[in-house]
């Protein structure tokens, strides 16, 4: 028997070494399962150099002046990413708190609206829009339906020279609207209601004033009440005028071929309404792609609904087929923005639970043309950094 007098016998040098290399092993099993049970993941160090470079490229191609981007997939690391600079004038770099505009993303929150009151049967997707709203070509053809998913024929307001003209020249001209649907209502009917797919945000501003007179409540206070409360999104509002929340980023025009930037006034919020007018973060479109793609506000029958519902998206916004206010690109559920210096794309995977957001506080000078979205590439060129991915497995902290 060993005891103080009897010290145990040395180890040779082989021996040592590999009673060392077991403690070490020891320690860092150990130490990863503390980290585990702190919240701590295993993540692809190689693949975040992926999706850096891939926010880097785009960002280069259209010489704009920043991102901020977050991915989420299911057993890795969220993966959230600010790059270049919220002002020019001062300096400012972006960071991953501040707010944007996030344009026409705005119609899923309110179609999301719209599906819960008809399950609730406060109202009837199949109610014609002339039972809510007097004056529009075609009003008692045209169901409530065919508004959320861009088949109603009526025009885009946003597409019409004299509000693009008003509203370029004049930000901060308060609109009401009727005088958006004024905009629209002499060139519609473009086709009769269901014959084909054309992407108008008249068709949501219609849906806004339904919801209004519907609830008998304002627009923002029923967004509120139904989606930004139940999904605790706080950094995310339906503003009445021309402001942001602190931080926020300077809005730009960009010249992709020059790389000149051009500041732009913030745009009032009046010409957007329930289609365009909505403020919000990464983090609080994170949770909103989450609930946008599972349906966790809807029935699941109205989910069903809001994708099964679906044609192919031949003009706007580029999507392989729009459903109820969601768009689609293979695999993914979600929507784009665009306004005046801001574009924003959000998705979610319905296969894997993966999640993209990129905002972009820039717009390029030609993008009424052309429909360029910086946010889109930026999401496209994530999504084959995904499909790309043979890394190296590292620690890294949520």
């Amino acid at each position: 028997m060993m005891n103080a007098r009897h010290p145990p016998p040395s180890l040779s040098p082989q021996q040592g070494r590999a009673r060392l290399w077991l403690l070490l092993l020891g320690g860092l099993g150990a130490l990863c399962i503390l980290l585990a049970g702190c919240g701590f993941y295993y993540v692809n160090f190689e693949k975040t150099e992926q999706y850096e470079s891939a926010v880097r490229r785009v960002l280069n191609r259209y010489q704009a002046p920043g991102a901020v981007v977050g991915v989420w997939i299911p057993g890795d690391t969220p993966w959230r990413f600010a790059t270049g600079v919220a002002n020019t004038a001062s300096g400012a770099r972006l960071n991953t708190r501040h707010h944007f505009a996030i344009a026409d993303i705005t119609k899923s929150f309110t179609v999301t609206i719209l599906l819960q009151l008809d399950s609730e049967q406060k109202l009837s997707l199949h109610d014609k829009i002339g039972k809510y709203v007097t004056g529009i070509p075609n009003g008692q053809s045209i169901s409530l339906l065919q508004l959320a998913a861009m088949e109603s024929g009526i025009q885009d307001y946003r597409g019409v020279g004299g509000f693009l003209a008003q509203s370029w020249d004049h930000p901060d001209t308060i609109w009401t609207t009727q005088q958006l649907l004024d905009f629209a209502i002499p060139e519609s009917p473009l086709f009769s209601p269901g014959a084909r797919y054309h992407y108008s945000s008249t068709n949501t501003i219609l849906l806004g004033m339904v919801i209004e007179r519907v609830t008998g409540a304002a627009f923002a206070s029923v967004l509120r009440e139904r989606i930004l409360i139940p999904l605790d999104l706080e950094q995310t509002s339906y503003p009445d005028t021309a402001t942001l929340p602190d931080p926020h980023p300077q809005p730009y025009e960009v010249d992709p071929q020059s790389g000149s930037l051009i500041p732009l006034a913030l745009f009032h919020p009046s010409g957007l309404g329930a289609a365009g007018a909505m403020v919000s973060t990464l983090d609080d479109l994170h949770a909103w792609a989450l609930a946008l793609g599972k349906g966790d506000l809807l029935t699941s029958d109205a989910q069903a609904l809001r994708l099964s519902h679906s044609r192919s998206a031949s003009a706007g916004p580029r999507y392989d087929r729009y459903g109820l206010g969601i768009g689609m690109r293979e695999e993914w559920v979600g929507h784009l923005g665009a306004t005046y210096g801001f574009q924003s794309a959000l998705f979610f995977d319905r296969d894997s639970g993966a999640a993209i957001v990129v905002l972009v506080n820039a717009s390029p000078s030609q993008s009424n043309l052309n429909n360029d979205n910086i946010a889109e590439e930026i999401f496209l060129a994530l999504t084959d950094a995904i499909k790309n991915d043979r890394g190296v497995v590292g620690i890294w902290p949520f």
